[in-house]
């Protein structure tokens, strides 16, 4: 036993969190859950001053936790409190993890320096991350990927740093844009990307007020979309038109085709038929429509989806020129010459 009670901190009364020529910081933190949790105390004084006692304790269940190095395990809890190396003249610092943490808790530091006992509080913030999923695009467009910060205690006061290869992304690269939104109380970071040739990786990264970081990756797929058009010519009465998705992470979750007023063509429509002659196999599938009888030239968009409602496409022109054919009728020449005629 450490001869303190839970009680000892709170029973001297109003306490001051600093004296004359000593300051005291505890950092905060931001985990997912089930991970560690770190917070480090540090107290800074003049010199002759000396740190006679510190501990740690845990302000969310009025409990000491320790007052020295070492292990320690409270109500089925982890703790480790580590002593650290001294950064600079009259600077101690101490650590505390928290393993396999599963909800916020406050942990108080407190020291005692020369007879007087200061202390200050940290956060630790289990948090959760939920980015954009299955994330599609095409050569050209504008995309958009998002990631949203859920459970931190003031997410008004933590930032979002968008990376790529550990690079840092400012928005002043010219092909992303950055903003930060709200959606209730959940922090929202979203990046714009434009000219995406190439599927590509990014990691946003929260950071909370006085410490504490969590990061999450997100991916744009690029995809390639060719249609093959077709020539209705002569007696056909049939057109063969195609679509041939290539380079996708994903199978997409609907196809579909589309008339030139972006109505879709279904199963029970008279004239159409449709299915994908090669499904859906390493990142490729190619997707047919039968157009019969042919009578008009048309355009016709081959639909992807990958996200619900959301289509990439390309367009695919039936074409329909038939020309009359004009038979020559030759008539026949000479026609009984080189007949002798016979005599008696």
């Amino acid at each position: 036993s450490s001869g303190i009670n839970a009680e000892w901190p709170l029973r001297r009364g109003a306490l001051q969190p600093a004296i004359s020529a000593v300051t005291m910081t505890v950092t905060n933190d931001m985990v997912f859950s089930g991970e560690t949790a770190t917070l480090t105390c540090s107290v800074t004084a003049d010199n002759g001053q000396t740190v006679n006692t510190k501990l740690w304790y845990d302000s969310s269940a009025s409990k000491v936790i320790g007052i020295a190095a070492g292990d320690f395990e409270k109500n089925g809890v982890s703790y480790r409190i580590v002593d650290l190396e001294t950064t600079g003249e009259q600077v101690f610092s101490w650590s505390i993890e928290v393993e396999a943490l599963r909800k916020d808790i406050s942990l108080t530091c407190w020291a005692w320096v020369n007879g007087k006992l200061v202390g200050e509080t940290g956060q630790i913030d289990v948090v959760g991350i939920t980015s954009s999923k299955n994330t599609v695009t095409l050569t050209g467009e504008r995309t958009s990927v998002s990631c949203s910060l859920t459970g931190a205690s003031s997410e008004a006061s933590t930032t979002v740093q968008w990376s790529q290869n550990s690079s840092p992304i400012t928005g002043d690269e010219g092909s992303y844009s950055l903003s930060t939104d709200f959606s209730g109380s959940d922090k929202v970071g979203v990046l714009t990307a434009s000219s995406i040739t190439s599927d590509q990786t990014f990691t946003c990264t929260f950071t909370g007020i006085g410490g504490g970081s969590v990061s999450s990756t997100v991916n744009i797929d690029h995809v390639t979309i060719t249609p093959n058009s077709y020539n209705v010519t002569g007696n056909q009465t049939t057109g063969t038109l195609s679509c041939v998705l290539s380079g996708a992470n994903q199978a997409p979750i609907k196809t579909k085709w589309l008339r030139s007023d972006e109505s879709e063509i279904t199963g029970t429509d008279p004239g159409f038929e449709f299915h994908s002659s090669v499904p859906y196999e390493n990142g490729e599938e190619t997707f047919l429509l039968f157009v019969d009888p042919a009578t008009e030239s048309s355009e016709f968009i081959c639909c992807f989806e990958f996200i619900e409602n959301v289509c990439k496409t390309a367009v695919a022109l039936l074409e329909v020129s038939r020309e009359e054919v004009i038979e020559d009728e030759g008539e026949g020449e000479g026609e009984g010459e080189g007949e002798g005629e016979g005599e008696g």
